[in-house]
């Protein structure tokens, strides 16, 4: 009976460890580099963009908004620590909520630092919380 309760008192305590380090994680600090206006960050920006979809970027086709959004998409995974953060909290177990919270801290980190990027954040962070039928694949 006794390694019974050891074993439940070892896995309660290595699930408080989980717990408590994907607490760290999720408080952890976003790092933002800021070394340049967004204007001399767009052309990396559409580079990123134009790698990852193996298309052409035709400004005169793009809708208003596609620089924001492709500004947030390459500060967040080209000039922030956001990807190692939410790897580790994926690594010590964490679960939606706890990404769900990392991800709201970075997009208002930023929005605070470019105010004219907020409006991107909040339709970025909005729509990982409530998907459109054709973003869930249906």
């Amino acid at each position: 009976m006794s390694d019974r309760r050891d074993y439940a008192t070892a896995a309660d305590q290595a699930l408080a460890n989980d717990a408590e380090i994907v607490r760290r994680i999720t408080a952890a600090n976003i790092e933002i580099v800021a070394d340049k206006p967004l204007r001399e960050m767009l052309p990396a920006a559409i580079r990123q963009w134009e790698k990852l979809s193996k298309d052409r970027f035709n400004p005169a086709r793009a809708h208003p908004d596609t620089a924001q959004r492709l500004l947030v998409n390459y500060i967040r995974h080209a000039k922030s620590n956001y990807d190692k953060l939410l790897n580790a909290v994926d690594a010590a177990g964490g679960t939606a909520d706890d990404k769900a919270r990392l991800r709201a801290r970075f997009y208002r980190k930023l929005a605070a630092m470019y105010p004219m990027l907020a409006r991107e954040c909040k339709v970025q962070n909005d729509r990982r919380h409530n998907p459109s039928p054709q973003e869930k694949g249906q």
